[in-house]
């Protein structure tokens, strides 16, 4: 990783994968967000934390440190912009570390994925300050540290009803 906090790491995937993924993420518990959306989660005390453990977490940690580990990951069907925040979530019962980055795998736009570069993460500083608009890309990965101020943008204003995907937070 550079000395940048926040990135786009393009062709990481197939949609092969990230279909496989995504049915086996909503095999687990449906939850919803703060903001009612529906949010399929894997933790530590979830029964598909190996599977994760075994075969997310090596393609996604490939960029990033070996010793990276799992606080939470879902997909999420988001149907509410987020607001601007930081990914500062509290760490598994009984473990120790620091926070490290997030992952976001943008998935599709209103359930298609041919619009998928219309969508966006915003990227601030801590004057809450818009550094840098990421679009979405088919395939990819956005990161950032945890402590980053980013949002989903206001997807609204597009004409975007929904964005689907798959976001991880870690710590070492």
């Amino acid at each position: 990783m550079t000395g940048k906090k926040y990135g786009i790491i393009k062709n990481v995937f197939t949609n092969k994968q990230l279909e496989e993924w995504k049915n086996i993420y909503q095999k687990g518990k449906i939850t919803k967000t703060l903001d009612g959306d529906s949010c399929w989660g894997i933790d530590k005390k979830s029964v598909l934390h190996k599977w994760f453990v075994k075969t997310v977490m090596p393609v996604i940690g490939n960029t990033f440190k070996k010793d990276a580990k799992l606080i939470f990951s879902s997909f999420i069907d988001l149907t509410v912009p987020l607001k601007t925040h930081t990914d500062i979530k509290p760490l598994p019962a009984g473990e120790n570390g620091k926070h490290y980055v997030s992952i976001l795998i943008p998935y599709s736009v209103n359930n298609e994925k041919q619009n998928i570069g219309v969508a966006s993460t915003m990227f601030y500083n801590e004057d809450y300050n818009l550094i840098e608009k990421v679009n979405w890309q088919e395939n990819a990965l956005i990161w950032w540290h945890s402590e980053m101020l980013h949002n989903s943008g206001d997807f609204k204003e597009s004409g975007i009803k929904s964005k689907q995907y798959f976001i991880t937070h870690t710590y070492v």
